[in-house]
């Protein structure tokens, strides 16, 4: 493995966006709970990720997602994690984040946004609620024995605050900082999840420096003007060693 960042950007003083997907949270043990036939213990992952599982059977989808979060609150930061915290002491970093995950908060990441929502906060069930605009830190791992909390505006029942199947992400802030940014770094995506595989080309359209790292090529891998494959935490650790 050899680290191109340090001849070919410069990033002391840049504004970097940063996209990451589930290669950073790898070296944390973050597991899917999907296995290799698409289901969780026989439910279809659309039965546990979408609002329509949610209505059919809410105990089963809290069910779920409260083993991602008992098994989430064991994991810590990868090096990867901490060297894009470091990283903001030189340069004015922003990350966008594909993780449901809080590992990028708890390795010190200031600016940061779940595009695909966040493990760890729940929300109203009602799209109509005039509460729903902010979700509530919820680290409680709720079970079939315990009544599923209900909205304190609305009375319908509280969600996860994670983006499911049919539903729209939360991109719309990002666009801000892709616009304004020197330079582009996707960690650990696969390039095929959309609107973010779509970053790169914005990148490239910009003309501004596009770098991959992640230990195989992403499906939108023409976007990039360089790819390093390897494994994150050496690839940001050497990087970080270099400034």
């Amino acid at each position: 493995m050899m680290v191109f960042m340090t001849s070919s950007l410069n990033l002391k003083g840049a504004k970097i966006f940063v996209l990451t997907g589930a290669g950073i949270s790898a070296a944390s043990g973050i597991k899917t709970f999907r296995d290799s036939n698409g289901l969780w213990r026989n439910h279809n992952i659309h039965d546990v990720a979408s609002e329509h599982g949610f209505f059919k059977s809410p105990e089963t989808v809290w069910e779920f997602y409260s083993e991602r979060r008992k098994q989430a609150s064991g994991c810590a930061p990868s090096k990867a994690h901490y060297a894009l915290a470091n990283l903001q002491k030189f340069a004015e970093v922003f990350v966008a984040t594909q993780n449901v995950d809080n590992l990028h908060e708890n390795a010190g990441t200031k600016y940061l946004q779940h595009i695909h929502g966040e493990l760890f906060r729940s929300c109203c069930s009602n799209p109509d609620c005039p509460g729903n605009i902010n979700s509530v830190a919820d680290h409680t791992l709720p079970v079939l024995e315990v009544a599923i909390a209900k909205c304190n505006i609305c009375g319908w029942l509280m969600r996860p605050d994670v983006v499911w199947f049919g539903e729209s992400t939360r991109s719309e802030a990002v666009l801000e900082h892709l616009l304004d940014c020197t330079h582009f770094i996707a960690i650990g995506t696969s390039g095929s999840v959309y609107p973010a595989a779509m970053y790169a080309q914005v990148a490239l359209q910009r003309q501004i420096p596009s770098v991959y790292i992640g230990p195989e090529q992403p499906e939108n891998a023409h976007g990039f003007s360089e790819i390093i494959l390897g494994n994150a935490d050496d690839v940001m650790a050497e990087f970080m060693a270099s400034l």
